[in-house]
């Protein structure tokens, strides 16, 4: 996936999303102060930014032992090619399923440097068959996130590890 460079910035409608430079890729999100949560991605879905959105799609700050979040993603954001044939059979059945869970694993407990790892999901079933599913870590420390792993995926797997100035 090579190197990426994200920012944080603000559209002229308020909307706040992270943008990478190399990719033009925008991930919209909102802080809901006990609570961060992606709500729209553009660009192309091939890249660290969009795992870095299903990832992180719904984070509540600070930590609870063993608390587990679900949610599911709405269809355009999960799309992919039989996203036009669900909506037309939608109000009769759903056959595009698609869930989210993070799962609050560790807490280092040390106040003066504090740790914390979480681990996500993604899953996305189509009319025959599971289509995507993604396992995602996420290290937090008293600085922010320190490293986001995508684990285990025959296509896709890889390592974000921020780089701090000395």
């Amino acid at each position: 996936m090579g190197n990426n460079y994200w920012e944080v910035r603000v559209d002229i409608f308020n909307n706040t999303f992270i943008s990478c430079r190399e990719t033009g890729a925008r991930a919209f999100f909102r802080n809901e102060g006990d609570m961060i949560w992606f709500t729209h991605f553009e660009g192309n879905k091939h890249n660290l930014l969009y795992h870095f959105f299903l990832a992180n799609y719904k984070v509540l700050f600070g930590f609870y032992r063993n608390l587990k979040l679900e949610d599911q993603f709405p269809l355009h954001t999960i799309g992919g090619r039989w996203k036009i044939l669900q909506d037309f059979i939608a109000p009769f059945y759903l056959f595009i399923k698609s869930s989210y869970l993070v799962n609050y694993i560790k807490h280092s407990g040390n106040t003066a440097s504090p740790e914390i790892l979480l681990k996500s999901g993604v899953r996305v079933s189509g009319p025959f068959k599971t289509g995507l599913q993604y396992s995602y870590d996420l290290k937090f420390s008293e600085d922010g996130l320190d490293k986001f792993m995508i684990n285990g995926n025959q296509k896709i797997s890889g390592e974000w590890v921020r780089v701090k100035d000395i």
